[in-house]
Order: C-alpha cells, then structure tokens, then sequence
C-alpha cells in the first residue's frame, strides 16, 4: 500500500511539473520570446473567431466565434484552456481509457509520462488549434466504446453509453470528418470483424482485399482525387505520390508506401522528423509489435480500437500526400494503440501473477 500511494504522489507531481512547464512554455511563446504556434491554421481560426475571415471549414471556429460573441473569448485563455486540457484531463481520460483506476501504478505512470512527453500533442496546445479538443472529444468516445463492450449485459445501460458513443462521433465529424466517420464505420464493423479478431491474418487480408475492391470499384473516387493525381503541388514537404487512375496492383503498391512512410514516420526529412519518429513513431511501433505478438490477451474493446485505428488511418492516407499534416493526423492513430498495449500489458501481467 506504501508503494502505491507513492505512485500516485508521483503522478500528482509529475501532472503539476508538466502543468507548471508547459504554463512556462505558453507565456514565453505569448510574450515572444520563443515562437511556437501561431501558424496557418491558429491565425485562420483566430480570424473567424474575431470576424476578419467568413467562411468556417469544421466547427472549431464556430466554436471559437461563439465564445467570441459571447465576449469571453481570447486568443491566450483557449490556448491556456488547451494546455490544460492536455495536461490534466487527457491523460486523466487516457488513464480510465486502459486502467479504471485499477491496475499496475508502475504501468499507469508510464501511460502519464508518455502522453505528457508526446512532443505534437504539446505542440499543438499552445496555441488555438483543434487538435487537443479533437483528442479530448476522441478520448470520451473510446471510455463510451469501452462501457459497450465491456457490458456483460445488453441492457438499458448500454443503450445510453451507445448514444453517448453516437454523440461523440458526431461532434467529431463535425471536428474533422473523416476522424467521424471513423469513428461511425469502426462501430458498424465491429461485429463481422470480431468474427476475425482470434484470426488477426484472415482480418488484414480481409482488409486488403475490401481496399482493392473498393478502389476498383471507385468507391474511393472522391478522396483520391482530393489528393490529386500527382499528390499534393503545395503545403511543404510531401510525398508526391497519386493513387488516382493506377492500376489495382500499382495502388495497392503505392498505397503501402504512403502508409509506410505517413502513419510509420518512415519518411524523414529533416533533423525535427528524426524528432518526432524517435518519440512518436518508435514507441508506437513497439507497442504495435508486443500486442501482435500477444494478441490472445486482446478482448472486444481492444479489438475495436484496433479496427478504429486502421479504418481512421486508412481515410487519411489515401487522403492526404503532406508529411507535416500527417504528424498531427495519425495522433488518433496511435493512442487507441497506445490504449491497447497497456490493456495487453497488464491482463497478461495479471495472468504471469496469477500463475506464480
């Protein structure tokens, strides 16, 4: 009991030290001293927020205006809401996410240090960007998905978590729209794939082939030509890579390769990607081996997260050709993983205990 109330002082610490830094990293940005955010997308919804731009893309400058019209907005309390966000009830919802409160502090401490160390999460609090709100919005799904699935019973209760589910995934549509739609699919393809889920290979050649016929078939159309035939001409580094009028073996090839080097972080550019892959990516792919290679430990919830996962990144790969767009979009792709790992981590702790 000692051991594990010093966890929890710990955490609290750990909480109020990256609250106290990231506080200290805001109001140097805000006073200029050093210069973080205030890109493209912050300026334009700083913008909208204000009057000066007209046309609103998502709903977080609706959002924004709204509280401007209200005359409580500012440009450095949503940026200060944000980090707060990001610091206490994210990783307090990641922990509920995984552990219930429950469980291994050792392992509930790694999950804090992780999500307070992820360097583009950190990023984009500092400023008014929606990504944070997007997480935090994405985190009460998954804890609405986790009461579903984890109810013995197919009762009252589980129909006010699945409405709840249907809330979510809504106000993400509406967030960004194929993180929605994501979400919506994930949940309607739950029970034909779970009839996969002890046959991890039958449900990812199942998937490859439902993507080729997909494209076959031109159901994938209007988000190819999104991305353009070429990918994408402007926006900073890209890929360069079309998947629009190729044949079904060369897209299947170089769709691949655009997954590889998006959601892997296997195309480096520059001395901030070898950043981001060391501290992103490399923990993401450990994690995603150790549950492929335990993945007798990974139950309903698990699975679904793992079907999120896929179906999220397999929308904004075939989408998007922008390498620095992709940082911040496979976000959602790695924590419903990050999620897995420490479910699988402790059930199979739980079993190697309960063997001794």
């Amino acid at each position: 009991m000692k051991n594990k109330d010093q966890v929890h002082y710990f955490i609290i610490f750990i909480i109020f030290l990256a609250l106290f830094f990231r506080l200290v990293f805001f109001f140097l940005n805000a006073l200029g001293y050093i210069s973080l955010g205030g890109q493209s997308d912050a300026d334009y919804y700083d913008d909208y927020a204000t009057g000066v731009a007209v046309n609103a893309v998502n709903l977080w400058p609706v959002i924004l205006r709204w509280l401007y019209e209200m005359g409580i907005y500012s440009r450095e309390w949503v940026s200060g809401f944000l980090i707060i966000l990001s610091t206490l009830m994210i990783p307090l919802l990641f922990d509920r996410a995984f552990a219930d409160g429950e469980g291994s502090g050792k392992a509930r401490l790694v999950a804090l240090l992780g999500i307070l160390g992820y360097p583009t999460l950190f990023f984009y609090s500092l400023d008014v960007y929606r990504d944070v709100f997007m997480l935090f919005v994405a985190m009460l799904g998954f804890l609405a998905a986790k009461k579903v699935f984890s109810s013995p019973r197919f009762g009252l209760k589980v129909y006010f978590y699945m409405l709840l589910y249907c809330s979510f995934s809504t106000l993400a549509f509406y967030l960004r729209g194929y993180l929605g739609v994501a979400f919506f699919l994930s949940f309607l393809l739950f029970p034909v794939a779970k009839l996969t889920q002890n046959h991890p290979f039958v449900f990812f050649s199942g998937y490859v082939v439902a993507v080729v016929i997909s494209y076959i078939f031109g159901f994938l159309d209007p988000i190819l030509l999104y991305r353009g035939e070429d990918g994408f001409l402007t926006g900073g580094a890209t890929l360069g890579v079309g998947l629009y009028g190729r044949s079904a073996p060369e897209f299947l090839l170089l769709f691949v390769y655009s997954f590889v080097c998006q959601v892997l972080g296997l195309y480096i550019t520059s001395a901030a990607a070898v950043f981001v892959f060391v501290f992103e990516s490399v923990p993401f792919l450990l994690c995603l081996i150790f549950v492929m290679r335990n993945w007798r430990f990974v139950n309903g919830y698990c699975f679904y997260l793992m079907i999120f996962s896929l179906m999220y990144s397999t929308v904004w790969v075939l989408g998007n050709d922008n390498l620095g767009t992709a940082v911040r979009l496979r976000i959602f792709t790695y924590m419903p993983v990050f999620i897995v790992f420490f479910v699988v981590y402790m059930a199979k702790k739980k079993v190697a205990g309960a063997r001794q």
